[in-house]
């Protein structure tokens, strides 16, 4: 299912499991003007993996319970350490606002279909 949901080749035998990377977020750019919105982990050990990004959409400053909000935007590769998901955000929620957070949530999805551990984080929206 995590393959299909990826858009990864769906695999016929079932492969031996394999370390899944880990690397944190460390940096999250979300500016309304110029506009850009990326997501840069603490180093390349994702590098050539997709992740699946999900996000809140726009919410105001004092929104921190945002579970039900949460849905998936897209599945990206991880190239030199960062994505850029500025398409997809858009295309699911519209333009940026500036003043508002948006949360996101980022798992890794393996060849072999294996999901990483979620990581949530929140940013700020930028003028």
């Amino acid at each position: 299912a995590n393959l299909i949901a990826s858009g990864q080749t769906v695999l016929t035998v079932a492969p031996a499991k394999v370390e899944i990377p880990f690397s944190l977020i460390s940096t999250v750019t979300s500016d309304a003007s110029t506009p850009a919105l990326s997501i840069v982990f603490s180093d390349s050990a994702l590098d050539g993996t997709i992740v699946r990004v999900q996000s809140s959409g726009s919410v105001p400053l004092g929104v921190s319970n945002v579970k039900s909000k949460m849905r998936t935007i897209g599945n990206t590769e991880v190239t030199t350490g960062s994505i850029d998901i500025l398409s997809d955000y858009v295309a699911k929620f519209g333009a940026l606002v500036a003043g508002q957070a948006i949360f996101f949530s980022v798992a890794p999805i393996m060849a072999t279909g294996q999901q990483g551990t979620s990581q949530v984080v929140r940013a700020i929206i930028t003028a």
